[in-house]
């Protein structure tokens, strides 16, 4: 395709030119060849240690995979690459919950919080909920997490399962029927 051979250019002129490596990668994986798409993220990665967004989509690659040590080892990259970007430690947070480690994925995840603040990634309260009710069996306590959550993630970004998210978390507090009720409606809109 033009756009490819264009990128074939620019590598010419400069071998270190991750961006285009990194745009390479993204025909790749539109057209669902993961190998390659792989191969060029790494070329990327290889042009520029610290390009962030190739280190995204390999972090990305392997946490679909549910290869968390995998995304780990990539986790720490994009640590080190921004290590002024407090959000990083968010990548951990979740390997951290997918491998039931819990404490440690509500560690990480109050620490997003605590040093992001209002720009804290919304779904750092997601974390700390779903590890309080499913580590912890504590329903209650992840109240405050899933409502800060729900004030802090855009609109456009809900899924399907953030509302089962809130209707658990409410489920077992008395007099809170009518907040699962609303709960599923607005899942339904």
């Amino acid at each position: 395709s033009r756009p490819f051979e264009l990128y074939q250019e620019a590598l010419m002129y400069d071998p270190t030119f991750a961006q285009a490596e990194y745009r390479k990668a993204l025909i790749f994986k539109s057209q669902r060849n993961y190998p390659m798409y792989m191969e060029r993220l790494d070329k990327a990665i290889a042009a520029n240690p610290s390009f962030v967004p190739a280190l995204y989509e390999q972090y990305y690659y392997w946490f679909g995979r549910l290869d968390m040590n995998s995304a780990q080892t990539i986790a720490d990259k994009i640590k080190a690459a921004v290590p002024q970007d407090p959000n990083n430690e968010y990548f951990s947070a979740s390997t951290h919950y997918f491998n039931k480690q819990y404490d440690q994925a509500i560690a990480s995840a109050k620490n997003v919080i605590a040093t992001a603040k209002d720009l804290a990634n919304p779904s750092a309260y997601k974390i700390i909920a779903y590890s309080l009710i499913e580590g912890k069996k504590d329903t209650a306590a992840a109240i405050p997490f899933v409502d800060d959550y729900f004030k802090m993630q855009h609109k456009d970004e809900f899924m399907p399962k953030d509302y089962t998210l809130k209707a658990m978390a409410y489920s077992t507090t008395p007099g809170k029927e009518q907040v699962i009720y609303q709960t599923y409606l607005d899942a339904v809109k």
